[in-house]
């Protein structure tokens, strides 16, 4: 068998034999330890499993072993450095880097995971920690009396399936028999009030206690027992409260529990405070909940304590291994950055040896090719073998390297001359260049101001795009495509999503080292800013002497002076630029005239805040102050007239008869000294100014006057079109209007608004000889309804709440207890569910009244006029909903706000039940005020709002939004 068939053969791609290549030369290079370090970093790649004895490793070996091979033939000189092995190093760095940082965050998303969860189970925590501290009192009573209540807790199983008579009975008999004091039967109700407070307690079975309370108090006061019947009324508000809450929804247990407060208001088993609690069964739910609210919030610290604990433990896990992981990607940075030089090293020397290879070379001064000798290549150097593995034979001898300190053969010819260097100096000013060349300027570890230097800008070097450049284009370019990759996930200004944070999370580490180190020499970070605001230095005013500014201008013109010598001096090496040019000159045109003009056009010494020159960024030695300079140049008044059209004197009759005379088209007069341009026409203007003169200024006080006056005036004609459109709609006789007495046009707009009381507001004022004028005086009552499910909801389906019913309640036995004040005659429903409700609840609650409530669609809620201002909790809506609505809601106005007939004898009071938008409305068209103001108060559910209108007109609210039937907790203003 020859040498020649030992040889492991290559794989057939030529990819996967490059990737084989460059790992046994990288492993040759840097030891047994970084041939672990690819294994890890790419345990999951299918390509590298001859790392793990798969297939080609027999081939991998191979090289491995030639790698070696080569490294001790030459190891009298430096090794050669492939550019495949450094991008391979590179590439496999930043993979690192960033599976680092992806590391980092999913820690950072896990602490926030069970920050969130742990604040969740928060007040589950508490009700659990309440309940088992609930149970460890009631056993520990149980356990102080001595009290068997296993038995006892049958009874109540048999309770929860059934409430018949027997169960009840043998509940009741087993109370009798163990517990004989009072002290044991408060201990058995308060266990009964805890069976029935449990979660897990049914309605039927809290039905049943009732009953079993209900026995006990019969026996009671059949036996005139009357200190027990004392402890039941403390215990049976609160049985009842949480049976009632619960069996709300459920028809056939409240009527069972209607039924049951009955029979014990007849036989009257408890005193008078019980059944008052009894009839209102949520505020006894409010206290019990505000007792264990009060109670909870002292567990609430220890779990807060406990959860406090967890979570800090957490964080201090993260912040450890972000601090761990951060360290290993600073390392890897730097590596990185090394390895980027000795790439860019690597390039240089390439284009050097391409720029020797051009020129013509003799036989005797060729050199053979820097690469890797293949397996099948004949070549002719004398190396060792690597064991058991036989070599090529003749393998050449490794090229010499660029810069190699071994003498040129004597044949050889003198080396090339070298590449004339690139300069990358700008050549025009820095304002005109792109901003991203400022980039290597600013370090990464400046925090603070630090000014850029003109000089130091370079051109970049024009070398083609490298890899990673053209990576980051196709990436971003790839963000465009829909949907976008996930690394690549865009805002909605079409930024790029955490496309900074390594950037930031370094800046902030380097400000943390600079607050570090401030800290220990006892400053702060503000002590490093350079750049502060310096306030003006205003001179002492003097009262005898005007300032001089001869002596400012003098001082700044010498300081001008001062800085074009230093800065000719500086620039005197290099070419004079322009700006060095406009500076000297600037600098003395300022210092030989202070006029005004003459340093609005110089551009270096002018008295403006900010003295940095647009040539060149300012040095730290000229670094630019915020200061406001002493008497500062006048600013020009800028002038957008219309320039006067020239007189045509081809057509101007007068023009030609002037010229005749001598007039040269200038001003009038022996010297022209007059006005040029004939006056122009006068402005329009109201009747009574229109003989002010031509030069007269009117008051600014007179003008906002006239101001809102037109405002004003424009309101109320819109508002009389409105007016004009209900009375078609609504039809002049149902509303008791004459419509042959209405103007077609105001009189008030023809003659002048005076502001005052409009005393036909109406259109009912009486004449002075009318015989039938108004006697009575009319009282409204608006009624808001109740509070009412809104959302989710028809307008069909939004009814009210348990909590607007007892609104409505509280506010039927107000008006039930005025009776006697108030003798209401009429009552009138909207016909929208909600204060059909109400009104039907408060009707129940005075039966004296004789008369049936009727309904009307007008009175609907609605919108009825644009609010101003703007609120950002009423949804605009269509201009066409406001006219059509607002037409509607103006008719209801003028159909229930009016005079009294001059037929009514007596005093009225009536009742309306409508909406909120309705009433505030009603409010603002009553008192003439302007009707967009109706958005700017509010009123109550089930509040009272009572409008009294005299035989006069003159219209008085008495009450708006009176709640005073409701209690605190009872109070709403929004729905729900």
């Amino acid at each position: 068998m020859s040498m020649q068939s030992t040889i492991p053969p290559p794989p057939q791609d030529p990819e996967l034999q490059r990737i084989i290549d460059s790992t046994a030369e990288f492993v040759a290079k840097n030891g047994p330890a970084s041939e672990e370090v690819v294994r890890q970093q790419n345990r999951n790649d299918p390509r590298y499993v001859f790392l793990f004895g798969g297939e080609f490793s027999d081939y991998y070996k191979y090289r491995l072993l030639f790698e070696i091979q080569n490294l001790q033939v030459i190891a009298q000189i430096p090794p050669p450095t492939t550019k495949n092995s450094l991008e391979f190093e590179l590439k496999n760095a930043e993979e690192q880097i960033t599976c680092l940082r992806k590391q980092i965050i999913d820690s950072e998303s896990n602490l926030k995971a069970h920050e969130m969860a742990l604040n969740s189970q928060r007040q589950s925590k508490i009700d659990v920690l309440w309940r088992a501290k609930e149970d460890k009192r009631i056993d520990d009573l149980v356990k102080q009396v001595g009290l068997n209540i296993s038995s006892f807790d049958k009874c109540l199983e048999r309770l929860q399936e059934s409430g018949s008579k027997d169960t009840i009975s043998n509940s009741k008999k087993w109370i009798f028999d163990n517990c004989s004091s009072d002290r044991l039967r408060e201990i058995i109700l308060t266990y009964l009030l805890h069976r029935v407070r449990e979660r897990t307690a049914t309605d039927a079975f809290r039905l049943h206690v009732l009953y079993l309370i209900n026995d006990w108090a019969h026996y009671c006061h059949r036996k005139k027992l009357d200190s027990v019947r004392q402890m039941l009324s403390r215990y049976v508000p609160k049985l009842y409260a949480y049976a009632s809450n619960n069996a709300g929804t459920i028809n056939a247990f409240s009527e069972k529990l209607e039924k049951l407060v009955g029979v014990w208001e007849g036989h009257k088993y408890f005193d008078d405070s019980c059944f008052k609690q009894l009839r209102n069964p949520v505020a006894v739910i409010a206290t019990e909940q505000a007792t264990v609210a009060a109670y909870q919030s002292q567990l609430a610290i220890e779990v807060d304590k406990e959860i406090g604990e967890t979570l800090g433990s957490y964080a201090k896990q993260h912040k450890e291994y972000e601090q761990h992981v951060l360290t290993k990607i600073a390392t890897m940075e730097t590596q990185m950055r090394e390895i980027k030089d000795r790439i860019e090293a690597e390039n240089i020397r390439q284009k050097e040896e391409e720029y020797g290879t051009e020129r013509r070379r003799s036989r005797f001064d060729q050199q053979q090719p820097n690469k890797i000798p293949s397996l099948f290549e004949s070549t002719n150097s004398p190396s060792k073998k690597p064991l058991g593995i036989p070599l090529p034979k003749g393998g050449p001898p490794p090229p010499m390297p660029a810069g190699s300190n071994f003498p040129p053969p004597r044949s050889q010819p003198p080396p090339p001359p070298q590449p004339p260097a690139l300069d990358l100096t700008p050549k025009v000013p820095y304002y005109e260049l792109p901003a991203g060349m400022i980039v290597p300027l600013v370090k990464m570890e400046d925090v603070t101001y630090n000014p850029l230097k003109e000089k130091d800008l370079r051109l970049p070097h024009p070398d083609p795009p490298s890899d990673s450049l053209l990576r980051e284009i196709d990436r971003f370019y790839s963000a465009l495509q829909f949907p976008p990759p996930i690394d690549c996930i865009r805002d909605n200004e079409g930024w790029e999503m955490n496309g900074l944070v390594e950037h930031y999370v370094k800046k902030e580490d380097h400000k943390k080292k600079l607050e570090l180190k401030m800290k220990e020499e006892g400053k702060t970070l503000e002590d490093a800013f350079t750049n502060k605001y310096i306030p003006p230095k205003t001179p002492p005013k003097s009262s005898k002497s005007p300032p001089k500014y001869e002596k400012n201008n003098g001082s700044k013109s010498s300081r001008s002076r001062r800085r074009s010598r230093s800065r000719s001096r500086s620039s005197s090496s290099s070419s004079s630029s322009s700006s060095g040019s406009r500076s000297s000159s600037s600098s003395s045109s300022s210092s030989r005239s202070p006029s005004p003009r003459r340093r609005r056009k110089s551009r270096s010494a002018s008295p403006v805040t900010k003295r940095i020159k647009r040539s060149r960024s300012p040095t730290p030695d000229e670094r630019p102050t915020f200061a406001v300079p002493v008497g500062p140049a006048p600013r020009t008044s800028i002038s957008f007239k219309i320039p006067p059209q020239p007189i045509n004197r081809e057509t101007n009759k007068g023009a030609q008869l002037m010229a005749k005379m001598g007039w040269e088209g200038k001003g009038l007069g022996t010297k022209e000294q007059g006005i040029e341009e004939p006056v122009s026409g006068g402005e329009v203007r109201e009747k009574t100014e229109q003989f002010r003169g031509l030069g007269s200024k009117p008051d600014i006080y007179e003008q906002y006057r006239k101001q809102m006056r037109m405002i004003l005036l424009f309101r109320i004609l819109f508002l009389s079109r409105l007016v004009f459109t209900c009375l078609a709609a609504i039809g002049g006789k149902d509303a008791g209007l004459n419509l042959s007495t209405l103007p077609v046009v105001p009189n008030w707009f023809e003659e002048g608004w005076k502001i005052g009381w409009d005393m036909n507001w109406d259109f009912r004022e009486p004449k002075s000889d009318a015989k039938d004028q108004p006697k009575a005086m009319r009282n409204i009552f608006f009624i808001r309804h109740g509070i009412y499910f809104r959302k989710n909801r028809t307008v069909d389906e939004q009814k009210l709440t348990p909590l607007g019913r007892e609104q409505a309640e509280f506010l039927g036995k107000r008006l039930a207890d005025v009776k006697s004040e108030y003798n209401f005659e009429k009552c009138v429903f909207s016909t929208m569910l909600r204060a059909r409700q109400t009104g039907e609840i408060i009707i129940k609650q005075m039966p004296h009244l004789k008369f049936n409530c009727k309904l009307d669609s007008m009175l609907e809620e609605g919108s009825p006029y644009p609010a101003e201002p703007f609120k950002s909790h009423w949804r605009p809506i269509e201009p066409s909903v406001y006219h059509s609505e607002g037409a509607r809601m103006e008719a209801a106005f003028r159909k229930y706000i009016h005079r009294a007939d001059p037929s009514q004898k007596k005093d009225s009071y009536e009742l309306v039940v409508c909406h909120a938008n309705l009433i505030r409305y009603f409010v603002c068209r009553a008192l003439q005020y302007p009707p967009e103001g109706w958005v700017r108060f509010n009123v109550a559910h089930t509040s009272i709002t009572w409008i009294l209108i005299p035989p006069s007109g003159t219209v008085v609210v008495n009450t708006v939004g009176d709640v005073g039937h409701l209690p605190p907790d009872k109070l709403t203003f929004h729905n729900v």
